[in-house]
């Protein structure tokens, strides 16, 4: 590989390094923020609950770059760190999920949840969060793991489908 080469590839994989870092501890003091509100304030109004789930999002998210980054890098001398740390960050993903469920239900038993265009809110924060978790137990070889990870997808294509429909049935009207 030629100097000019290696170098575009040193800048990018820099640049790409920045970007994640930046991105996700930024994305920490907005987590930070956001469970204040939902310890301090009430309740989002009905139309909002989905977006519960939207902190799902950047974890997962952050999981599958980290992943990417350290696998396709050639400045990481070892890769376990990074592995471990992504580990922990899906804990808290795994905090978030519970808590999202949890007052999604109480929205479901309590209040009222209508359809609204902020059901996507479901789908994209719980397929990166899939998609992180089939990371981390294929990277650790753990078959629980991987089979949570599956059975948090069948949520994901019903939720996406009824979504799809709704949504459809809003435009025809």
């Amino acid at each position: 590989m030629g100097t000019t080469a290696r170098y575009i590839r040193e800048i990018v994989t820099v640049v790409n390094y920045l970007g994640w870092g930046a991105g996700f501890f930024l994305y920490l003091v907005l987590y930070a923020v956001v469970t204040l509100r939902f310890i301090r304030h009430e309740l989002l109004p009905a139309g909002m609950a989905p977006l519960i789930w939207m902190n799902l999002g950047p974890i997962g998210a952050s999981i599958t770059a980290l992943f990417s980054l350290v696998n396709n890098s050639s400045i990481v001398v070892s890769k376990d760190p990074f592995f471990i740390f992504a580990f922990f960050l899906w804990g808290l993903g795994f905090w978030w999920l519970l808590m999202a469920l949890a007052l999604t239900l109480h929205y479901l038993r309590n209040l009222h949840l209508p359809y609204s265009t902020s059901w996507w809110a479901f789908i994209f924060p719980l397929g990166a969060f899939v998609n992180a978790t089939l990371d981390l137990g294929n990277a650790f070889g753990l078959e629980m793991m991987n089979l949570f990870g599956y059975s948090l997808f069948w949520p994901l294509l019903i939720l996406w489908g009824v979504t799809i429909v709704r949504g459809g049935m809003a435009l025809t009207r």
